[in-house]
């Protein structure tokens, strides 16, 4: 009977299959504080542009590298990655993704260090992205969902280019991402907190770029 799925098809309500390669336009939702430790991530939508789960949507949340509150001593300590760390890996990969850093030369990364977190992100927010999706179970009553396993990146450095290489060859590419031996896409954009995206005339810009930074350190 009447349910909040009624009319949609089997396939659409179905979760993505673990594992499973894809494109997708980064959305910036908001920038919020960890309840638990304080510490700043965003919340991002990602869209799936191409292929059999093409327009299908998956949240994730992005830590802030540059606040310290989401540094965890111990686990580093033991070499376990904290929420910071997980943060600049989310982000780099991104960054790469798109075309924002030419990974090929190893020589603009340097120009991200003197941007805020909210910068970071107006940068990727709308650029096409690459990731590989897992199910995540359901605890506490909830259902099982999809979830980000990792970021893919054409960099060879990057841990997760076999993923990238796969997802190319399959789905072909997209303006602004590197694929290897593809020219080299140039950053957009120049050092400095100052070089940010302009909001549009008129236009306070989105609410999450608005709210405070991390501490950077």
């Amino acid at each position: 009977m009447f349910s909040s799925t009624s009319g949609a098809s089997e396939k659409s309500n179905s979760l993505i299959p673990n594992g499973t390669l894809a494109f997708g336009i980064l959305k910036v939702l908001e920038i919020k504080r960890s309840q638990k430790t304080n510490g700043e991530y965003a919340r991002i939508e990602l869209i799936i542009t191409e292929g059999e789960y093409a327009n299908r949507h998956i949240w994730s949340i992005i830590m802030s590298p540059l606040d310290r509150n989401n540094v965890n001593e111990a686990n580093r300590k033991e070499g376990k990655a904290d929420g910071a760390k997980m943060g600049l890996v989310a982000l780099t990969r991104m960054y790469e993704a798109a075309g924002l850093v030419d990974w090929s030369k190893g020589g603009n990364y340097s120009q991200l260090d003197s941007l805020s977190f909210q910068e970071l992100l107006a940068q990727l927010d709308g650029q096409t992205v690459a990731f590989k999706v897992k199910v995540a179970k359901g605890t506490e009553g909830y259902e099982d969902k999809n979830e980000i396993a990792e970021y893919l990146s054409p960099n060879p450095g990057s841990g997760s280019v076999v993923g990238w290489r796969k997802l190319a060859a399959d789905g072909v590419a997209h303006i602004g991402q590197q694929i290897e031996n593809a020219p080299i896409v140039k950053p957009s954009f120049v050092a400095g907190p100052s070089q940010a995206p302009a909001p549009k005339a008129g236009s306070a810009g989105p609410a999450w770029l608005k709210r405070p930074g991390g501490n950077p350190f």
